[in-house]
């Protein structure tokens, strides 16, 4: 029997088509999966930044189990796909029941004013009949991102120097790193200065609120990196630690684990050196002078 994989093309008018040279971009499982045997009839839809597709799919037993399965891609030309871990997403029916048969199969998705609906093929070929018909499934909640198609941000703290003298400046470098396969839209990071420093400037062009410590990053792809530097006075002693944390994201980050992130400064008092001070010896040697001073105009004048 033929055995199908499912291929990919693009065209700029509908009527002139080019094969993409990645081809096959969904193939059959490995050895003993329910789709070891062939994928075929896909239909792709488009929504929350990810390309979604469900797909019928066979088994090797005889006689083939004929199911329905989902994949994501995460990338914007739809040629990487991912399975997904708990498939077939849509099975055959138990016996007795009007799909109890071989296959479950030609699945058409859509949404349906908010509610994601599929339409599908079964028979009920191994309990008695054989005529295929039409069943209705509906999905519980919103359509997910799907396997491995989530923004994953890390983010890193860092300071340039870890010791300060009061009235000196250190710089503070938060840098979020998207590691997921999603882009991330409207990430928020908390970073509050702690008290024991003033905020002199940073770089972000206004995307960081100094008062409330938040800083809005509108968008960050798959594998980017966006960083912001924060120079702050230290105006107390003490030890202070700064603590940033990614407090959110669209689509949510699944892995808080890599959100926050702290660096300690140590501010000390400046070198005694460096401060004015007023020893009895000092005012009386000043006192002295300042009347020597006044004498010598005196006697000038006389």
């Amino acid at each position: 029997h033929p055995v199908y994989r499912i291929g990919y093309a693009t065209s700029p008018d509908g009527l002139v088509w080019t094969k993409n040279p990645a081809n096959p971009v969904l193939t059959v499982g490995p050895a003993g999966a329910w789709d070891d045997d062939t994928v075929y009839a896909p239909q792709v839809v488009h929504h929350g930044g990810t390309f979604h597709m469900w797909y019928s799919a066979g088994d090797g037993t005889t006689p083939r189990n004929w199911q329905i399965g989902y994949a994501t891609s995460c990338d914007q030309d739809g040629v990487v796909w991912v399975k997904d871990p708990a498939n077939p997403v849509l099975g055959i029916g138990a016996n007795p029941s009007w799909e109890c048969g071989d296959s479950v199969d030609f699945n058409f998705v859509l949404d349906d004013n908010g509610v994601w609906t599929m339409y599908y093929s079964g028979s009920s070929s191994r309990c008695g009949g054989g005529d295929y018909q039409i069943g209705r499934a509906v999905l519980a909640g919103e359509l997910p991102p799907g396997a491995g198609c989530r923004a994953d941000l890390a983010l890193d703290k860092s300071v340039d120097v870890a010791t300060r003298v009061v009235g000196q400046n250190v710089v503070f470098t938060v840098t979020v790193t998207n590691l997921g396969g999603n882009c991330a839209s409207d990430a928020v990071v908390s970073d509050l200065l702690p008290s024991g420093f003033t905020w002199l400037n940073d770089d972000s062009a206004g995307a960081y609120n100094p008062t409330t410590g938040l800083w809005t990053i509108p968008l960050l792809l798959p594998g980017s990196s966006v960083a912001l530097h924060i120079t702050a006075t230290a105006v107390s002693t003490g030890t202070w630690v700064n603590t940033a944390t990614v407090t959110s994201a669209v689509p949510d980050d699944p892995d808080t684990g890599n959100n926050t992130d702290s660096v300690t400064v140590t501010v000390q008092p400046p070198p005694e050196w460096a401060i004015p001070t007023a020893s009895p010896a000092g005012l009386a040697t000043l006192a002295c002078l300042m009347l020597l001073a006044g004498l010598l105009r005196i006697t000038r004048r006389i």
